[in-house]
């Protein structure tokens, strides 16, 4: 075990940084300790002196980037002063298996990005955790951040093991965050108001996530979550292109506050999905929106003013199109009764005529 804050380790720590640095050279051992942290590639220094390898265990107020990058044979960090702990400081630690660092409030990027043994870790004051933070962390099966409020870009990105996430105090969350977590079923961010891109693509095993307070829905931010079945949005205003592509088990969803949906594919290859409501005034049903949704029975459109442009293929392979030979099923758009005979007669429309339905 290296422990890097006990004396007997002081002249050690000393020589390797008066080698580099000869300006410390009229100080003693035990007032350089302490710089440990503070200087740059500092453990390759110490690793000229005594190889780093097993648990580590210091009292340094954080950790400076970069510090310990790439050092294979530790297989522990404690550290009960450390506040900070700087961009790439474990980078791809391999053998990394647990970090205590109960004073905790921020970690930066990629700090332990590829620690694939980590699976015990303890950070109860986390607020922030950086683009890639935790990032191919294999053996991470939990998230325990009890007051994590921010969550950078691909911060647990191919964490594969991570199974559930009760994050109440997260309240931003950036894009491709649980990208690749294939094995999480559950994930309850109640005060998260937005999913950047790609935020749970991927997630093929999620099967429910508590979204409260979420007003935007990114560009594929669902995308591949092949097992969501039913989804609740009550605060939603926007959902972007790919939102929910090849949500195969995704037969209920429910927005009332849309105000915006984009252009393109949003709901592509949702098969289970039977009803769908637009209660904005949707200008557009646009290319691909609900293309392979074998089972869309019921478009609801009760809020349209005028004509929504139909775009290439929006409903093709659904039953609104005709499509039955799966489901033997036959589908309808509802709109208003005032705008029935323009509905039937509109370019688009008027190859449907038969399946448009007055609410």
């Amino acid at each position: 075990m290296l422990i890097l804050t006990e004396s007997r380790h002081y002249r050690d720590i000393a020589d390797a940084i008066r080698s580099r640095v000869p300006s410390c050279g009229t100080l003693r051992p035990y007032e350089m300790a302490g710089m440990i942290n503070q200087i740059p590639n500092v453990a390759d220094l110490i690793a000229e002196k005594r190889p780093l390898s097993g648990a580590m265990v210091g009292s340094a107020v954080s950790i400076a980037y970069g510090a310990f990058s790439s050092k294979s044979m530790i297989t522990g960090a404690e550290f009960s002063r450390c506040s900070y702990v700087d961009e790439y400081a474990f980078f791809y630690c391999a053998s990394l298996q647990s970090a205590s660092f109960p004073v905790c409030t921020s970690v930066g990027r990629a700090a332990f990005n590829g620690c694939r043994s980590l699976s015990d870790i303890y950070m109860p004051q986390l607020e922030y955790a950086g683009s890639a933070a935790f990032a191919n962390c294999q053996a991470m099966t939990s998230a325990p951040f009890p007051l994590l409020k921010m969550i950078g870009e691909n911060a647990f990105d191919g964490c594969s093991s991570l199974s559930e996430v009760n994050l109440e105090n997260v309240t931003e969350m950036h894009g491709g965050a649980f990208w690749g977590c294939t094995r999480m079923e559950r994930a309850n961010l109640p005060n998260c108001a937005s999913v950047w891109a790609n935020a749970f693509r991927g997630c093929s095993s999620l099967l429910s996530v508590s979204l409260a307070e979420c007003e935007t829905v990114g560009e594929y931010a669902f995308s591949g979550c092949t097992s969501l079945s039913v989804l609740y949005l009550p605060n939603a205003t926007t959902i972007d292109a790919g939102a929910f592509r090849g949500c195969e088990s995704l037969s209920v969803i429910e927005a009332p506050n849309l105000a915006s949906i984009s252009p393109s594919s949003v709901f592509y290859g949702c098969r289970s999905l039977e009803r769908f409501t637009i209660p904005y005034d949707i200008k557009s049903i646009a290319y691909r929106m609900f293309m392979y949704c074998y089972n869309l029975v019921s478009l609801y459109l009760p809020a349209v003013t005028s004509v929504p442009y139909l775009g290439y293929d929006a409903f093709l392979s659904t039953p609104i199109r005709g499509y039955t030979e799966s489901t033997g099923r036959i589908g309808f758009v509802f709109v208003p009764s005032s705008l029935y005979e323009q509905f039937v007669s509109a370019q688009g429309w008027s190859d449907m005529y038969s399946r448009i339905r007055v609410i």
